[in-house]
């Protein structure tokens, strides 16, 4: 005997242990990684910053009977705010609620969508905070040739290098962070720049470390 539709014998289920969901690793976002959160009460307010004089090596040689050489620091408020809300929220119908089979979580599933939903949002803000010179100490466009996808005139070792002694000179630390999107990632890990001094290593190829690269 030939059975045309076999959903006329047993009434289809769904499956418990399996659901196809679009979702972003936890660990891809960046936005608390490159500026982490620090709670507050107020709205606005202001910051203490101190300036770099400890930073900075000073002569401390005391001779006899004299006194201690004298320094000092200097210290200003910086303001913050006005802090703005942010807020989402999924409309599960009470009777609906109700209707929902096993193994669906209407209220779990809610919370995750707009979790990740506040995670993508910061990070967009991110990329529009950084993207705007005008918030950066200081800023190179490249242009033309000078661009990292010209693999025959563009010398991103050097603009890197010219980046990291900017830094050290203004901020007196080395950086040990380098963040690019992928379309950046995507021609310098081919450039020759770069891999002619890596290619008598190990793997001769560059990679990035997701544990200390972001």
């Amino acid at each position: 005997m030939a059975y045309e539709n076999v959903t006329d014998y047993y009434a289809p289920k769904a499956l418990t242990e399996t659901s196809i969901r679009y979702s972003n690793d936890q660990t891809e976002y960046l936005s608390e990684r490159i500026f982490p959160v620090l709670p507050v009460r107020e709205k606005t307010g202001y910051i203490f910053k101190y300036d770099q004089s400890n930073l900075k090596a000073s002569n401390d040689i005391r001779g006899a009977s004299a006194r201690a050489a004298r320094v000092s620091y200097g210290m200003t408020k910086v303001s913050f705010g006005p802090l703005v809300k942010h807020a989402l929220e999924i409309d599960i119908d009470e009777d609906i609620m109700g209707m929902y089979d096993s193994p669906l979580e209407p209220q779990v599933d809610a919370t995750l969508a707009i979790t990740e939903m506040f995670e993508l949002n910061k990070d967009v803000a991110l990329a529009s905070l950084l993207g705007n010179s005008a918030n950066l100490g200081a800023s190179v466009t490249l242009s033309g040739t000078s661009q990292w996808s010209d693999f025959i005139n563009s010398t991103p070792f050097a603009d890197i290098e010219t980046g990291v002694s900017t830094v050290i000179q203004t901020a007196i630390k080395t950086p040990n962070t380098f963040l690019m999107g992928y379309p950046v990632w995507s021609k310098l890990k081919n450039h020759p720049d770069l891999l002619e001094r890596v290619k008598y290593s190990t793997l001769g190829t560059l990679t990035a470390d997701r544990k200390s690269v972001v």
